[in-house]
């Protein structure tokens, strides 16, 4: 549903290119033009469009935010990607990071890098003897 800028009305839903962002005077200026769209975006097209074409994450949080029964865990089990355990390796992957080798960005916290001596029950135990002696 794509209507003509003449008959547009407050509060409805456009898709516009932002063409300039005055913070000065707190204003925004927007384009309906295609030539206003980057090349990646060129398949959008601009003008009012309905509740319908939003992506389905905003009208599920829409939903979820005015409805007071709604938890979060339910949501998130109900999300596809939540019982998909091949997602998670997926988006490792997509990443760089591998689950064979270990998970960690810090360095430090990998396992590889720690002695056997400096791990924590390792430690505990030195103290276990050290203060109970």
């Amino acid at each position: 549903m794509y209507l003509p800028i003449a008959i547009m009305m407050i509060c409805y839903l456009i898709r516009a290119g932002v063409k300039d962002i005055d913070r000065y005077h707190e204003k925004i200026t927007i384009s309906l033009q295609p030539t206003s769209r980057t090349p990646n975006l060129m398949s959008l097209k601009l003008g009012v469009f309905s509740i319908d074409d939003l992506p389905l994450q905003y009208s599920r949080s829409v939903s979820v935010a005015n409805d007071n029964t709604e938890t979060y865990e339910r949501v998130l089990e109900d999300t596809i990607g939540y019982s998909n355990p091949s997602s998670v390796k997926y988006l490792l992957g997509k990443i760089g990071i591998s689950d064979t080798q270990p998970p960690s960005l810090m360095r430090g916290l990998q396992s590889k890098h720690f002695l056997e001596e400096d791990f924590a029950t390792i430690i505990q135990k030195e103290a276990v003897c050290v203060l109970g002696s």
